[in-house]
């Protein structure tokens, strides 16, 4: 077994995104309704803005966070962040708990998420970066599909605070199980990283030095770009079921919508790993960010009401969201600074989640200003075109399409 104890590292980083970032994040988008029903729309814009604030400043401190504790001991740690945050969510009836909440569990989206599990893929594959962290980002999608269904009938019929407190003890019982699967090093089991026999595999491509040639002003530009995914990620799904609520569609619908959008998403992180390997990244970035732009543009058709046109925008919509997790990923790898390869990561992710916070501060006072979300979703469809401009662009002007080079 120990041969072959990465593909059990890649299942723990699985549920480790499934839980620190599917809970707190991809599906939460299903409670926000019930939220902003207890504590108003401008309350859950502020819950959404400081779960994303909190993780960003988890984000700015977790290299040195993984300095002080080893990623088994990290990791774990925030899934204790994220049972917490959802223990007190259960016990919320005024703004300021649900706020303490949403402070919470960003500490365990930020500590426990994606920089930490991007070290950990990093140490256990010499080759075949891309697909594992492709695999393991699929926990995230998951969890948006299931917790979605399984939390409307908790909540319609026992409470929202008992579907929280029973989403608590499912972090902490999958937090356990992994702090006890879990190895930080080959070399704590007295074996190798996983290396292909063709030696193909993404994360040594872009350690071949893609980035080496780029200028720093080039690297800040696409953090730009970056940013803007995570408004698109971390903002655009978590106010959908908001926007159909809105124009007149039922919570049940909503619900299934929801659903769509994460399975598009869980099967678009597991295959753009593969667009990217096959016809390099900027053909598959292009390919994914077509379907960001149409899905928030689909969703400015919403007032007509036409349940087909909804699903079709969620699909699309998901399908680029797979861009805030294996995108991002891929371009930090390739656009690395070589000097300083760990901190890019941190940039990456920093970029993102800044994003995401920018995404959670305007919605709800923007809706207050114009009485509608319609304004927020067409704000999206511009960002996503610009986005697509930039990382696109940057590809195209570097002639970064392939990044393979000979194993040297």
């Amino acid at each position: 077994m120990n041969a072959h104890y990465e593909k059990v590292i890649v299942a723990c980083a699985f549920l480790t995104l499934f839980v620190n970032i599917g809970f707190p994040s991809t599906s939460f988008n299903v409670y926000m309704p019930y939220v902003v029903g207890e504590v108003g729309d401008v309350g859950g814009s502020l819950v959404l803005a400081l779960r994303t604030l909190a993780s960003m400043g988890a984000v700015i401190v977790v290299d040195r966070y993984f300095h002080l504790f080893d990623l088994r001991v990290g990791l774990a740690l925030g899934f204790a962040f994220t049972a917490t945050g959802f223990a007190v969510y259960g016990f919320a009836s005024t703004l300021p708990v649900f706020l303490a909440g949403g402070v919470i569990t960003g500490l365990g989206y930020g500590l426990g998420g994606m920089v930490g599990v991007t070290m950990l893929i990093r140490r256990w594959y010499a080759s075949g970066f891309s697909g594992a962290i492709g695999l393991a980002s699929v926990g995230s999608g998951v969890a948006s599909v299931v917790v979605p269904i399984c939390a409307v009938h908790l909540i319609e019929g026992l409470s929202l605070s008992i579907s929280f407190r029973i989403q608590a003890f499912v972090a902490l019982v999958i937090g356990v199980i992994v702090f006890l699967a879990m190895r930080n090093r080959p070399a704590d089991m007295g074996i190798k990283p996983f290396e292909r026999d063709d030696g193909t595999g993404t994360a040594k491509r872009g350690m071949s030095g893609a980035g080496r040639n780029v200028s720093p002003r080039t690297r800040k530009l696409l953090l730009v770009a970056v940013t803007f995914v995570g408004m698109l990620c971390v903002g655009g799904p978590s106010y959908l079921s908001i926007l159909m609520g809105e124009c007149g569609f039922d919570s049940v619908f909503a619900a299934a919508v929801l659903s769509a959008l994460g399975v598009s998403l869980t099967i678009a992180k597991f295959v753009s790993g593969k667009v990217f390997d096959r016809f390099g990244t900027a053909h598959g970035s292009t390919i994914f960010f077509m379907a960001f732009v149409c899905g928030p543009g689909l969703c400015l058709l919403s007032p007509l009401h036409l349940e087909p046109v909804m699903v079709l925008a969620a699909v699309l919509y998901g399908a680029g969201a797979a861009l805030g997790t294996v995108g991002v990923s891929v371009w930090s790898v390739e656009f690395a600074d070589p000097k300083n390869y760990a901190r890019s990561i941190k940039n990456f992710q920093l970029a993102y989640s800044a994003g995401g916070f920018i995404a959670n501060t305007f919605p709800g006072a923007l809706k207050e200003l114009t009485g509608s979300y319609m304004d927020t979703y067409a704000l999206f469809f511009v960002l996503a075109f610009a986005a697509m401009a930039i990382v696109v662009g940057i590809y195209a002007s570097h002639r970064l399409r392939n990044c393979a080079r000979p194993a040297a």
